[in-house]
Formats: C-alpha cells, structure tokens, sequence
C-alpha cells in the first residue's frame, strides 16, 4: 500500500512532464493498443463503438449487458432481477454461447461452456476506454464463432494528467458500489501506471438473490521509441446467493420474487438454507508488446492467463447415498459442493504491412484450456456419518485451439476491398465421471475453414454502402456434448449484410440489412439442467433475416435524440419435437411417444422487434437530464411456437440526472440520479419451459401433457443515487 501511495503522490508531483509528446505518443499508443483489437470498420453497419465515458453516468453498479441495452438488436436479463449478480445478454436472438467475448482482443469466453460470466469482472467498464460490439459473424478475431455477434472491451486509457476519482452510488434493494480510481498520467512521456478497486453489494430483487462482489485491474505501460509493452492484470471474485431457478407461472401471480434455491431447508426449520451460494474467484493476466520494424511493417504479441477457481452449494433432502457411489442404500438430507477449477492460456502474434493502400495483417494465436470439475459432499445429517468432505466424481476437460487467419484490404479511390480467411484446429477431450455419476472418456476434433469478404464504397463526402459475406463455423459446447444422446454436429452459417450510412457534422443514419443462413445450429429446447443451463440440439435449416435502424440527431445544441430498431423474422424450417408418454409407474411408454415435425417454426428467445429511444436535454451547463425507453415483443420459450410458451413483451422507461460541478483546484463533483423504469412495469426478460409428458392409465385413456413454465421476473420501479468525486 505504501508503494501504491508512493506512485500516486509521485505522479501529481510530476505533472509538468505531461508535456510536449504527449499527443504524439498517444498516437502511437493509440494505434498500438485499440485499433489492432477494434473490428474491421467501414466494410458494414454492424459495428457499434462506445467510449465509456458515454455511460458513466449510468455505470452506478449494473452489470455489462445492462449498460449496452442501447447496442441495437441487444437484449439482456438478470438472474436477481436489478442487474447486479448473474446476468447475460442477447445479440440478434443469439444467447453468450454465440457472441465471443474479447478483452483487448483476448479471447475471454470459457472455453468449455463458451458462456461469459461477466459477475466474475464486475464494475470492468469503469476503467475500460472503449466497448466495440459486431453483430453477425464479422471479420475474423481470435475465439470461438461469432453466430450473435463479437463483443471487444479495450481497458488501455492513455491520459495526459494524473488523476484519482472515488465513485460511490446507494439505492433500492440495499444495492451499494464504491470503487477507487487512480492514474499516474504520462512520466517522463514514458511509463503510465493505472488501477482500480471495486466493491458492490446487492439483496436483489428476487428473494435473497444477494450479490457481493470484488474486483480491480492493475495495468502499467512503457513506450521507448520504436517498443511499447502493456500489462494488465484483472482479478474479481463473486459471492452470489442462488437465484438461477426462475418463478413459476403460477407464483408469478401470487409473489413474482419468490426464489426456491434452499427451500427444502425449511420443511424442517421453516426457514431456507442459508448458504445456497456460488462462489468463484478468476484472475485474469495480459502482456502485450508491439514493435515497429520499418515505416510499412509491425510485429505485435500477447501472452495471457486466466485462472479461476469456485463452487456454488445446495442443502439437498432425502438423498441415496448410492446415487452418490457409496456402497449404502440409506437416504439422508446432505449439503452438496460443485467446483470447478480452470486455468486457460496462450499467446498471439500479428505481422502487419500497411503501404501504398494496401493492408495485410497475418495473426496466429494458441491457447489452451485446462478444467477439473468435481463434486464433494461436505456435511450429512441425521445418523449418516461420513468423512467430509466426500469427494464423489471427478472429470477434466482439456480444450486446446490454434487459430490462424490472413485479412487483406486495399483502397481504390472510393473503393474499399477486404478478404480475410481463418483457420481453427480445436482438440477437446472428456475424461472422468460427471455430477450423475456416468462415466465419459471422449475425444473430439475438429477443424475449420472459414472465408469473409467485405466490399465499401464512398457515394460522396457523407454517405457510403457497403456489403458484407461471411462464412463461419462453431464447435458445440461441452453441455451439448454430454447432454446429447446423439451426436452433437458443428454449426454453421452463412452471413450476407447491406448497409448504408449516412453521417453529417454529429448526426448520423444508418441502415443495415442481414440474412444470416444456419445449418446445423444448435437451438435451444427450453429445457434446462438444476442448474440453469441450457438445452441445446441440432437442426439442419434454420434463418435469421432482418433489418436495423440506428440514429443519432442533434435537434439544437440542447437537445439530442438517439435510437435505434430491429426487425426480424427468425425462422428453423423443419423441427423435430417429441412429446413423451408414461405409464402410472412413470415408465416411459415408446410405443405412444409423440413425435411431431413442425415446420417454419420461430427460433426460440428471438424476438421480432427491439427498440431503443433516448431523449437527452441539456437546460443548462453541465447539467444533462435524460429519458430513456427499450421495447421487447413477445417470443417464445422453445420452438414450438406455442403461445402457452412464451415471454409476453415489454416496455419500460428510465430516467437520469446528472449535474457536474466544477470546484476550484481541479476538484469535479458529480452527482447522479438514475430512475429505473419509472411506470413499475411488471416484466418478465427470461425463463424456460420443459413438459411433465403425457400419462397413460390402465384403461388406455391419455392424458395430454402439462407444460411448465419458469420466468426471470426483472424488478419495478427502482433507483440508484451516485456521488462522483475526481480529483
């Protein structure tokens, strides 16, 4: 801590060497650090980047997904109904397992579930620079296929000056953030040092759906002459009271927060167990070092590390023993622990020509993942007696990926012409026993090809159009794999995009159409596992087509308006759904299973219509007061287009003031109110749906099957107060 106080007094000291250079090493910085990780922009529409500072007046403890709603085609949801604890988002219908997540360009995805957890970096975009979302398959970046989008988060901030700012915001559901800032700001135009660290706390709108959680970042940087190197270390830890099984349809009318997680705790003491929590800490490491060969030619690599390590525990009644391996047929209630302990690394480099119009840039990147997964049984009860904890399965994944890919545009007057091609060789082997006991030892492998193109031209000073076709491929994930009892295929997809933009001064227009072809997707059923993940299978033929809509108008000085809306229809052409039939012992009767082919069916958790509006006022100086809406239409559970299945749409209002005052010595004070959807609309952003089958009495006569429905209710009227102090 002394040496940490000592760096931040030296680098105040040392303000006038913030001098002469500066602007032109954050150039270099600049082009070192953000545009080698940005996506390719000006070859579509689909590309939005977002500087951070845009939302810091919104960033008062809400998760990621809940601070990009304004990204066009972008939905999310929270587990605990406020936005803080698990949350997740959707691009285009697309869930996490289908949008590679990248911080600076290093594939952040787990490698096995290839989900984000984004509880595990919370408060990140509190000292990022710039979040750039690509919808669709875009250009080639290391990471599993993009079938949603990309999402890329630049934590590199060059700044001139020295500073130290504490943010600090309270409000509904006792949710708290505090979180310390500093920055060294250049010494001697050579070395910048810069961290943060963060705490929030949350109840939760859902019932004991209590989030507290750590996190920071550490990141210095050297430039000298031709070398700069950059390090990052990330690190958060999580402690999370379950709130991932949802609320029936039926308790939504009776109390829309019950949560069931440790419930049968209280048929014994009345109340829930206390410590039905998942706890994970992940550490995250980035070197990345550039150096410039010639005027034409530079050679940039990184090396990285990911290491996380957590369990989450359930109070479970009435367990055999024998389910768990024991050589016992006794039954007791029992605390269970899943972990999982992972570390995940490798290493990239590019070469990069640029001359005379030309642009080749030629990457390779490796990593490897390494995953225990095992569970332990750490207390019985009543006279079961055990050693605890009781360790009762145990598997590993070992998951390792070599990319590879080549992208070379040139510029021909108003023409602009990109071609970029990327090969993957991913290994994936399963070795151990699984959570019910079944015994895996597989291996796969799987090798991929996959070419883009992108085609610009410039119509006059303000507008352009530009055409993109991509093809791309996607390995399934490990769930896929081990909850299939066929074999599971690769996905594919075919992605064709048209756009036009129109910008002027600060406004702006765009427009962009796609048609995103899938074969072999892996859909999701709307069934999920005890603990909220889902299921998937493959279906040959499956579409995505639609249109989005993005604006940005400055009406005066005073008055801005932005929005933007998608269009779409999401189609699978032909659906296999089978309807299981059993007897009064619960045996299943095959010979009366239902097996029905449903065609042109919509995909499921893909609605057709997304928009986003915001109205900003700014009534007088430093004052801006703002008005924001998303609308979702209804979509459905699984993929039967059943209306007995489905999330009803919605539509809510927020609203923020913010008011700046500027004090004397360079002391900023800010003040926030965020006021979150103002008209308590009850909505519902997720959920699931799986059937009980239909029943077969004695007598022949069959019962028709009972569907059960689950929803992720997000929370009413709510506020948050923050208190920004920068020095």
């Amino acid at each position: 801590m002394k040496q940490l106080l000592s760096i931040l007094i030296l680098s105040f000291i040392n303000h006038q060497v913030q001098a002469q250079s500066f602007f032109d090493t954050s150039k270099i910085m600049e082009e070192v650090f953000i545009r080698p990780n940005r996506f390719e922009k000006g070859y579509n529409n689909s590309v939005t980047f977002l500087k951070t500072e845009t939302i810091e007046h919104l960033n008062l403890g809400a998760d990621v997904p809940i601070l990009l709603q304004q990204i066009p085609s972008l939905t999310f949801s929270t587990d605990a109904g406020n936005g803080i604890g698990y949350t997740n988002l959707r691009l285009r219908g697309s869930d996490q397992t289908r949008i590679n997540v990248g911080i600076n360009g290093i594939p952040y995805n787990d490698a096995e579930s290839q989900s984000v957890f984004w509880v595990d970096i919370a408060d990140l975009l509190s000292t990022a620079h710039e979040v750039q979302v690509q919808r669709g398959l875009g250009f080639s970046v290391l990471g599993a296929g993009a079938f949603g989008g990309n999402i890329n988060i630049n934590t590199f901030k060059l700044k001139e000056k020295a500073s130290l700012s504490f943010n600090n915001s309270i409000g509904s559901f006792n949710t708290v953030k505090n979180n310390i800032i500093f920055n060294s700001g250049l010494i001697n135009n050579i070395f910048q040092i810069n961290g943060r660290l963060s705490r929030i706390s949350s109840n939760g709108y859902i019932e004991r759906a209590s989030a507290n959680l750590y996190s920071g970042n550490f990141d210095w940087s050297i430039h000298h002459k031709k070398l700069t190197m950059y390090t990052t270390y990330i690190f958060g830890t999580e402690n999370t009271y379950q709130a991932w099984n949802g609320v029936s349809e039926a308790d939504l009318k009776i109390n829309r927060r019950v949560n069931y997680a440790g419930t049968d705790f209280g048929a014994n003491t009345g109340k829930p167990y206390n410590n039905e929590v998942d706890i994970y800490s992940q550490h995250n490491v980035q070197t990345h070092l550039h150096y410039e060969l010639n005027n034409y030619l530079n050679f940039k690599t990184a090396l990285f590390y990911t290491g996380g390590m957590g369990y989450y525990e359930e109070f479970r009644v009435g367990k055999d023993l024998l389910s768990y391996g024991l050589d016992s047929s006794l039954v007791t209630d029992l605390v269970r622990r899943r972990w999982l302990k992972n570390d995940f690394c490798g290493a990239t480099g590019t070469l990069e020509y640029n001359n005379l119009g030309w642009k080749i840039e030629t990457t390779i990147g490796w990593n490897q993942y390494d995953g225990d997964h095992y569970g332990e049984i750490v207390n019985t009860f009543g006279s079961v007696a055990l050693k605890n904890p009781y360790r009762y399965y145990f598997n590993k994944g070992i998951k390792t990926d070599f990319t590879s890919f080549i992208k070379i545009s040139k510029k021909l007057n108003k023409l602009l012409l990109m071609a970029d091609v990327q090969y993957r060789n991913i290994g994936y082997m399963i070795n151990g026993t699984e959570n019910e006991l079944t015994y895996y030892a597989t291996k796969y492998h799987y090798q991929f090809i996959n070419p883009k193109i992108g085609i610009n031209y410039t119509l006059n000073p303000v507008a352009q159009i530009n055409l993109y076709a991509g093809f791309g491929q996607k390995e399934p994930e490990r769930t896929d794999l081990l909850n299939s009892s066929n074999t599971v295929l690769p996905e594919e997809l075919l992605d064709i995009e048209l756009g036009y933009l129109y910008k002027r001064n600060n406004n702006n227009f765009s427009f962009n159409a796609f048609l995103m072809n899938y074969y072999n997707q892996l859909v999701l059923t709307g069934k999920v596992n005890d603990v909220g993940t889902y299921y998937k299978m493959n279906v040959p033929k499956s579409y995505r087509f639609g249109m989005e809509l993005d604006g940005l108008l400055w009406v005066t000085k005073k008055l801005k308006l932005a929005g933007n809306i998608t269009w779409s229809i999401n189609k699978i052409q032909s659906f296999n759904s089978i309807t299981y039939t059993y007897d009064q012992n619960y045996s299943l009767v095959d010979s009366l299973t239902q097996n029905l082919t449903l065609q042109n069916m919509d995909i499921s958790f893909s609605p057709s219509f997304i928009g986003y509006g915001e109205v900003v006022f700014f009534p007088i100086k430093n004052l801006a007061l703002s008005w924001q809406q998303k609308y979702v239409s209804s979509q459905y559970l699984d993929n039967t287009q059943d209306d007995r299945k489905k999330l009803e749409s919605y539509f809510y209002h927020n609203v923020n003031i913010a008011y700046t005052l500027v004090m004397p010595k360079l002391i900023e004070i800010k003040f926030i109110l965020q006021l979150n959807n103002i008209f308590d609309k009850k909505y519902e952003s997720n959920g699931y749906t799986y059937s009980g089958g239909r029943m077969v009495d004695a007598t022949g006569n069959i019962s028709p099957a009972t569907n059960y429905n689950y929803y992720y209710p997000q929370a009413g009227f709510n506020f948050m107060f923050g208190l920004n102090i920068k020095l």
